[in-house]
């Protein structure tokens, strides 16, 4: 968000970024096990970190649907 701040900034764009927690969906996981960078990536040293959190695998705990439109 940062980025897209100062690369938009000179047109008078103003970038916010709201990051609200995680949710349980299938948004991430759907994907498990389809990551794959280019051989050539400069992120091939993390690919695994990379491919954990594509999959879903991340640690922070997230709530259902139901629970934050509830409290949203």
């Amino acid at each position: 968000m940062e980025t897209l701040r100062i690369e938009l900034e000179p047109l008078g764009v103003r970038v916010m970024n709201v990051h609200t927690g995680a949710i349980d969906t299938i948004v991430m996981t759907k994907q498990a096990g389809t990551f794959k960078l280019p051989e050539d990536s400069m992120y091939a040293p993390v690919e695994g970190k990379i491919r954990e959190r594509a999959d879903g695998g991340e640690t922070v705990p997230r709530t259902t649907p139901d629970d934050y439109a509830e409290v949203s």
